[in-house]
């Protein structure tokens, strides 16, 4: 009798800690849910544990986007999962955000693949300093007017492209489309940061 018992509280008792989990899971994430409304945000209501992003796959981003444009105005709330996001149409506040304010949003949204090795050194997921000291090194490569220095190289790497795919369809052969889009980015890649031409 007295191991019956022992059994029946330890099974209780992992019966009430899991259940006590999961409500709390179920709490927060509802909790999660109500973070853009409490900031002031309207948006589309979010399902539970996927947020927008069924309605995203189902109709396609650039129609949802659209949709809720037309909807909650230039700027609202959506959630990706249960990750509350903004989303912003205008481009003077663009603007604002991305280059006059950039000191206080230097950081993206966080991604579990950011954590591990090689992916966390590439471009789109470094952080903080790191971040800053590299967009500060390739910021002067990107100005308006090195830009516009590099329209002809990449014009003439358009042509060179367009002369390759008539001379394979005058042939009668087929075009090997990951072939001929890997020539025309290792030609403007010469061209445009080493000033080679192919």
């Amino acid at each position: 009798m007295y191991i019956g018992s022992a059994v029946f509280s330890v099974t209780g008792c992992l019966l009430f800690t899991i259940s006590a989990l999961v409500v709390y899971w179920i709490l927060n994430a509802k909790r999660k849910f109500r973070t853009l409304a409490n900031l002031g945000f309207k948006g589309p209501e979010p399902k539970f544990l996927i947020g927008n992003m069924g309605e995203m796959t189902k109709k396609g981003f650039h129609e949802c986007f659209n949709e809720w444009k037309e909807h909650y105005g230039q700027v609202y709330g959506i959630y990706r999962a249960n990750d509350p996001s903004i989303v912003m149409h205008d481009p003077e506040m663009l603007q604002e955000i991305m280059v006059k304010q950039f000191a206080t949003f230097v950081n993206r949204q966080h991604n579990l693949i950011a954590d591990m090795y090689p992916w966390r050194t590439m471009l789109q997921f470094l952080q903080d300093d790191h971040w800053r000291h590299v967009r500060n090194t390739l910021s002067p490569s990107f100005s308006s007017g090195r830009l516009k220095g590099m329209l002809p190289v990449i014009q003439r790497c358009c042509k060179n492209m367009i002369t390759s795919i008539k001379r394979s369809i005058e042939k009668g052969e087929d075009v090997d489309a990951k072939v001929l889009c890997n020539a025309f980015s290792m030609d403007v890649t010469a061209g445009t940061g080493f000033g080679l031409e192919g």
